[in-house]
């Protein structure tokens, strides 16, 4: 599998926890729901599908909407159901077009204590074309 380069920005701030209140349980699930989705990310980004695989819930469904086609007619935008699918029918053959690999650009992540949302933008030079394109993904 190729490699994709995954870049997190990210911020350290240094606060005193003194008379900090403790974090409630919603605001703890919140922070679970954030760092799966975090790892998720890393996970592809690596190559490493046994610990991505650990990520997503058995009746994982990965859905592409709009009108894409595969260069050979095949429907790109649909709903690929399970992680088998994801990976063969999906990301395999996607990354096959990204020879130097895909960046992952994260502009927003809102989690709660049930999931998350993610906004990126990715970025590569692909076969055909320089791909750019931007994502909303709901976890």
């Amino acid at each position: 599998m190729r490699n994709i380069l995954l870049i997190l920005l990210s911020t350290t701030i240094i606060v005193s926890c003194q008379n900090q209140p403790e974090k409630s349980e919603k605001e703890l699930k919140s922070e679970i729901s954030e760092n799966i989705v975090l790892k998720n990310f890393e996970y592809i980004s690596s190559g490493d599908m046994d610990s991505f695989r650990k990520t997503i819930s058995d009746d994982f469904k990965f859905i592409l909407s709009g009108t894409l086609k595969w260069n050979d007619g095949r429907p790109l935008s649909r709903i690929y159901e399970g992680y088998d699918s994801f990976m063969n029918d999906f990301l395999n053959p996607a990354l096959a077009t990204m020879p130097n690999g895909l960046k992952f650009n994260f502009d927003k992540i809102i989690a709660n204590d049930v999931g998350a949302a993610v906004i990126w933008h990715g970025e590569s030079e692909a076969l055909y074309d320089t791909y750019n394109n931007k994502y909303v993904y709901v976890y």
